[in-house]
């Protein structure tokens, strides 16, 4: 139960400064995330331009690729054979 003292303009503003702190917070960190995938998602597309151009691997590579990824992180998303294409590119 929330006292008197607290129920005033000093804990509204209090508590609205917490939350735009979160907020703020939440922000930043999702920013940093996707600058890491795109990061990522880069390194991922030269390794496999790499690998495709010094082997005699097929683009089928892609598709073992893809299901190894998937069966490895499974909770991940954008490993699709699809979405590898468009890395590579």
């Amino acid at each position: 139960m929330i006292s008197g003292k607290l129920k005033g303009n000093e804990y509204n503003q209090w508590l609205a400064d917490l939350k735009a702190k979160i907020r703020n917070s939440q922000f930043w960190a999702a920013l940093r995330i996707n600058a890491e995938m795109l990061s990522l998602y880069w390194e991922l597309g030269a390794a496999i331009n790499e690998k495709l151009d010094n082997s005699n691997w097929g683009d089928k590579v892609i598709t073992q690729l893809s299901t190894d990824l998937i069966a490895e992180f499974d909770d991940a998303k954008g490993f699709s054979p699809s979405n590898l294409k468009y890395i590579r590119r």
